[in-house]
């Protein structure tokens, strides 16, 4: 084993992968979801749903006019797939998002969390070098992110398959 396979194990063994400076791949395990407050819906545990549901974890903001605009297509998902657990995540401050999604009532028709000390953003936008929001992750049945992307563009594509 060289010295380059060598590092990377370790980096691997590390909790902060993206610290090491390897992107993390689709295919591997998710990340646990570390939520400070569940604006709306009910919590998520990805351990407790493996096995028996897809995922859609998505980041956004409430000052950012794309996740806006993705806010209603992701809500006609939800309702298309319902087998699906769509959770919009915000590093946002709870009182900013709370009145932002009641503002919105059943055009925001998903669960909504907060991630204030951004463990969930590490774990995902972090770890797959994403800066861009809205971004969207799918984890399957087996616990894995399988696909990440604009949640306009081809999530409903990948859901489908």
């Amino acid at each position: 084993m060289n010295k380059f396979h060598i590092a990377r194990l370790l980096c691997a063994a590390v909790v902060a992968v993206a610290g090491c400076g390897f992107a993390a791949e689709l295919g591997q395990p998710a990340a646990p979801l570390k939520i400070s407050e569940w604006i709306k819906g009910k919590p998520v545990d990805l351990a407790a749903v493996k096995g028996r549901q897809v995922v859609v974890v998505e980041f956004w903001a409430t000052w950012c006019p794309p996740c806006r605009t993705s806010i209603p297509h992701l809500t006609e998902l939800q309702k298309k797939f319902k087998d699906v657990v769509f959770i919009g995540v915000s590093i946002e401050d709870a009182g900013t998002v709370r009145k932002f999604v009641n503002q919105l009532g059943d055009q925001m028709d998903y669960t909504v969390a907060i991630d204030d000390q951004r463990q969930t953003s590490k774990g995902y936008m972090e770890a797959f070098e994403q800066n861009d929001i809205p971004q969207a992750f799918i984890v399957d049945r087996e616990g894995r992110v399988v696909w990440s992307g604009h949640p306009m563009t081809g999530l409903a594509e990948a859901l489908t398959e």
